[in-house]
């Protein structure tokens, strides 16, 4: 069964994700060395990295020194998996579904190290946005709009407009602030979350895409309001990607019945 196929490729990107994860925030390199026991430093052999099988007849402990192996690891490539297969079933061509499945990996990665570090590498979003633009790669629409002269209404315009409206807001945010001396240590996005923002475009579309930006709010008013509320802190840094990504997710599975009950409610409102 292709699913089966697809879960395999995203367990194995899951797995250099992994080390994309712990290098990073050490600011090691995620090529050399080669993959080792971090605890030992002992090389590990390749049937000690095959995605999640290696971790469970391990038993969740190194080969050599027998020191634990968090369980993050066989999670992530069981997300990453799962992201891959999500995207198979929702894309119809093989090819995009790849790019979207290899795209929504490198965005849970990054949510997992901004998270951590609450920053992110350049070189990552950049890649992320190229997988995205991939994963809606039509070649027969492009020629369309080439020979027409007009990209409007593609992905890539979408990503460039809603990434531009989204640095018009901050900018907006940023100047009220400054004038209103008001939770002045809270930085509302980062730079790392505009290129997001983008890249939710180029998934999902503008109307789509703002759909997904006000679920990633709603799912990280909670936490924000805890810390403001309850944690009394008005210096707060809360990681936004992980949010973005959450709302990227939901926008992209519920797509339907999010249209279906914007349309109810637009012809209640009509029939008022």
């Amino acid at each position: 069964m292709v699913w089966v196929l697809f879960f395999i490729f995203g367990a194995v990107i899951g797995s250099f994700g992994n080390v994309l994860i712990y290098r990073i925030p050490l600011k090691q390199s995620v090529v050399f060395p080669s993959s080792h026991c971090p605890k030992c430093n002992k090389k590990l052999k390749f049937y000690h990295n095959i995605p999640i099988i290696s971790w469970i007849f391990l038993r969740g402990k190194c080969a050599f020194c027998k020191n634990k192996i968090g369980f993050v690891y066989p999670l992530v490539e069981f997300v990453s998996g799962i992201l891959m297969v999500l995207a198979y079933f929702y894309v119809y061509e093989i090819f995009n579904s790849l790019m979207l499945g290899v795209c929504f990996i490198i965005l849970f990665c990054l949510s997992v190290i901004d998270f951590k570090i609450k920053m992110v590498p350049e070189n990552l979003l950049f890649f992320a946005y190229i997988f995205a633009i991939l994963s809606n790669y039509d070649r027969d629409l492009i020629a369309y709009h080439l020979i027409n002269l007009n990209l409007y209404g593609t992905f890539f315009v979408d990503s460039l407009i809603l990434a531009g409206a989204i640095i018009i807001i901050k900018t907006t945010v940023s100047v009220i602030k400054n004038r209103c001396k008001i939770y002045d240590n809270i930085e509302v996005m980062g730079d790392a979350d505009t290129i997001i923002i983008a890249i939710i475009g180029a998934i999902l579309g503008i109307k789509m895409g703002i759909i997904a930006i006000v679920l990633a709010c709603i799912f990280m008013l909670p936490f924000f309001m805890y810390f403001i509320l309850v944690k009394k802190q008005s210096d707060i840094e809360l990681a936004m990607i992980p949010f973005l990504f959450l709302g990227l997710i939901f926008t992209y599975i519920f797509k339907s019945e999010i249209i279906n009950l914007i349309s109810l409610y637009y012809n209640y409102i009509q029939n008022l």
